[in-house]
């Protein structure tokens, strides 16, 4: 039997389980956990294969002595015990590094001193001469490590941290190191979802570091074979033979590895970083297996990972401590989690990140969680399985519906205080939250619903959008709990040179609904909206509070809310305009059902820039909510809100009393404020101060100003 020697491998905390299987794989003939590392036992070669193929160890000590070490002389006996002759001549440097736990008396560098010191010591007595010191490149590493009372001196067999395996020429923002990399892959189980024929997709892969250790994990190519110099180089009892066939055998076997390798894919938003990800590929000779693009999280698709088998979605996203505002984060998360539903059903999801609170954010129930160690960064490591939910029935549903599901949840325990606080029964649960499902669902008086589906992108086939459809429509019943036949769905295009409010249908059905002590007439059958608009609620809140003794003019009137709310808060008077006879009827029931009409509360049937400027009134209240686009039937003339908002407010303006106040509301997108076109008045943006809870998640489409004259 070959003589055994002791070895320890050092490793980053929390790694230790995954190192001291490792080992134990490479044929240690014992191994033993403690913190920091694995000793371990074995023949000569052991400590060869460790530096060569272990992926997660930091650094392979060959230990020269051990003993008792409570204080200086005890230290000081032990080094010079060791006949260091044996190991280096007097034409090699040498450094000495310490690491302690729990040990008392003692410092780094009164430690390293007096090692130095008994290593002089040593060659003087035995060759008159002592080696030179290099502490910045050393020909030999002496490694002391001293826990309580036990002090052990060993040979650093690595030289440079075995992390660094010759391949990364750069590395972006905080960067994941090497070893902490492998053991999240190993933690994940990718040698066995690799060996099953499974893939590897890194969303987020950054310099691509996860991706070329997981390829090198697969292909069976040991992280030490692309060095070009360890720390036992130096050591008189290297065996450069049996270091050369332990190098051949590593090469043989990558040889084999590469004829086999499994689908590997990278992705990330930065140029920059794919640029670094594919020389760093290269450098590791992976160019030909990873494939490399650069795509956002929230652009990815199906496509993008189209005949590759289901596997490991392995990613370690920014957490917010050297990289990225850790106010945007949260949003990252839930992408990841959503694209993770929609492109990788079937696969396993493993995560690794330094933010425990932003981890939460990922809408998905982890099946097992580890801790690893990035640097001094501690880490959570959660792993995830993306299954297709199935309806009780055995219906299967699209990839990515729990993920739909949970968002509703969500939203729903969000809202909760903040509907009883406000006594709001009618409200926004989901507004295209999630990419995949683009759909606006509104719940009026938990009794019905009201889904807007809009366009899907072109890309999304037709049939696949239907589908998602069809699911939203199947799953709202039970997470509403509302009754099916009270699910009204209608879709939503962009409209663009033409009225906004289309008439879909003809069935004349209405429903009542409250806001704030008023009822309101609803139909959700024959029109795109259903006669009120939610997000609009605090504004018509502000219209009502402004309404005491006042005149009131409602531009673009629709179904009357707002002139309900002025005439309910005390306006003398009021004037509806509007180019539809269906709405100004819509409007004056409205008002019946509140028992507010009466002959001070006009209805004008007309264009409101028409109105305008055939109109002498004055008024001490106005209230304008144009659509983006309209046209009329007898006028040649298409509206633009953008365009035409300062001709609008200018003509408002001249029918203003001296301290009147226009309220202006639009849900154009992209719209912006022309100040330049607005002349002998004071804007204040209000947009803030009237957005809903339910609707924040869409604050581009809630812009509200508050208009007076100078």
């Amino acid at each position: 039997m070959d003589t055994q020697y002791d070895f320890f491998a050092a490793a980053a905390g929390a790694t230790e389980p995954v190192l001291e299987k490792e080992l134990i794989d490479l044929g240690a003939a014992s191994a033993k956990q403690t913190k920091g590392g694995v000793f371990f036992s074995g023949d000569f070669s052991m400590g060869y294969k460790a530096c060569l193929w272990s992926r997660t160890a930091t650094r392979i000590l060959f230990i020269l002595a051990k003993g008792k070490v409570r204080n200086r002389e005890d230290l000081y006996r032990l080094a010079f015990s060791i006949d260091w002759y044996n190991h280096f001549t007097l034409s090699e440097t040498f450094a000495v590094h310490c690491a302690f736990s729990d040990a008392q008396n003692l410092h780094t560098n009164f430690t390293a001193l007096v090692v130095k010191d008994a290593i002089a010591d040593y060659f003087r007595r035995r060759l008159g001469k002592r080696p030179d010191v290099d502490s910045e490149n050393p020909s030999i590493g002496v490694e002391v490590y001293i826990s309580r009372e036990e002090g052990v001196i060993s040979l650093d067999l690595s030289g440079e941290s075995l992390h660094k395996r010759g391949y990364r020429i750069g590395a972006g923002p905080a960067p994941i190191k090497e070893h902490t990399a492998a053991a999240f892959l190993l933690k994940s189980g990718w040698p066995r979802i690799a060996q099953g024929g499974g893939s590897l997709v890194d969303p987020m892969c950054g310099a691509g570091t996860i991706l070329i250790e997981g390829a090198w994990m697969a292909c069976h190519i040991a992280p030490g074979l692309f060095r070009t110099s360890f720390g036992f180089s130096a050591w008189k009892q290297h065996d450069g033979e049996l270091w050369k066939r332990l190098r051949a055998d590593a090469e043989k076997r990558k040889e084999l590895g590469l004829r086999n390798p499994p689908d590997i894919a990278g992705f990330d938003a930065s140029g920059e970083a794919v640029s670094l990800a594919v020389k760093n590929s290269e450098f590791a000779g992976m160019a030909s297996i990873i494939r490399l693009s650069r795509t956002s999280l929230d652009m990815l698709e199906e496509r993008h990972t189209a005949g590759m088998n289901p596997g490991l979605v392995a990613v370690n996203p920014p957490y917010g401590v050297r990289m990225g505002e850790a106010s945007t984060l949260p949003a990252l998360y839930e992408t990841l989690g959503s694209r993770a539903w929609y492109v990788f059903p079937g696969w396993q999801l493993s995560v690794i990140t330094g933010n425990e609170t932003l981890a939460g954010k990922i809408p998905l129930t982890p099946f097992k969680t580890h801790t690893l160690f990035n640097g001094n960064l501690r880490c959570s490591v959660l792993h995830y399985r993306i299954d297709q939910p199935e309806h009780p029935e055995g219906k299967v549903y699209a990839p990515g519906i729990e993920m739909f599901q949970n968002r509703i949840r969500k939203n729903l325990k969000q809202l909760k205080k903040w509907l009883s606080s406000e006594k709001i029964s009618s409200f926004r649960v989901y507004d295209a939250d999630l990419p995949e499902y683009a759909v606006a669902i509104d719940l009026f008086e938990y009794t019905w619903v009201h889904v807007q589906e809009y366009a899907a992108p072109k890309e999304i086939p037709e049939q696949k959008a239907q589908k998602r459809l069809q699911d939203v429509t199947d799953m709202i019943p039970e997470l509403l709990h509302v009754k099916k036949e009270n699910v009204f769905v209608k879709q939503r295009l962009r409209q663009k040179g033409k009225n906004q409010y289309m008439q879909m249908a003809s069935e004349g059905e209405f429903v009542a609904m409250e806001e704030d002590g008023f009822k309101f007439r609803i139909n959700f059958t024959d029109h795109l909206d259903p006669g009120i608009f939610l997000d609009n609620r605090f504004v018509r809140r502000l219209v009502g509070r402004q309404a005491m003794g006042k005149r009131f003019l409602n531009l673009y009137c629709y179904t009357g809310t707002a002139t309900v709310y002025a005439a309910g808060g005390g306006a003398v008077s009021s004037v509806s305009v509007d180019t539809s006879n269906t709405y100004l009827s819509w409007a004056e029931e409205n008002m019946k059902l509140n028992r507010l009409d009466g002959p001070l509360h006009r209805f004008v049937r007309q264009d409101s820039m028409e109105y305008l400027d055939q109109s002498s009134e004055v008024f001490d209240l106005v209230f304008a909510d144009p659509p983006t686009f309209s046209n009329t039937k007898k006028e040649d003339r298409v509206f633009d809100v953008q365009k035409d908002h300062p001709a609008l407010i200018g003509k408002i303006l001249k029918r203003l009393s001296k301290d009147g106040l226009l309220v202006f509301s639009t849900n154009f997108k992209k719209f912006v404020l022309d100040k330049s076109g607005l002349s002998g008045c004071s804007v204040k943006d209000i947009s803030a101060q009237t957005l809903s809870s339910d609707f924040t998640r869409n604050r581009k489409m809630h812009h509200i100003y508050a208009v007076t004259k100078l």
